[in-house]
């Protein structure tokens, strides 16, 4: 797992303008988280690059304004009996 001090988010005020575009596909990924407020530790979306193909970098359009999609959340299992359960025989 990536430290979050590590990961490349982008701020939901920020715009898709020639260099952050240039930025995202330089790093490669599929997704990129977005956050709100000062700090990364408030990533609560991200967005997913081949929905943005089509942004022209001149209309330096706002992340805000993006399609989002929610993250799926895991958590732990609560008891042995969870944890039984979701092991295989």
């Amino acid at each position: 797992m990536v430290p979050l001090e590590d990961v490349f988010a982008l701020p939901a005020d920020a715009a898709m303008d020639f260099a952050t575009m240039k930025q995202v596909i330089a790093l490669g990924h599929s997704r990129v988280p977005v956050y709100w407020g000062p700090a990364k530790s408030s990533i609560t979306r991200f967005i997913h690059i081949k929905d943005q193909l089509m942004l022209t970098p001149a209309d330096a359009t706002p992340v805000a304004s993006l399609r989002f999609h929610e993250p799926q959340w895991a958590r732990p299992p609560r008891d042995r009996r969870e944890i039984a359960a979701r092991s295989p025989e």
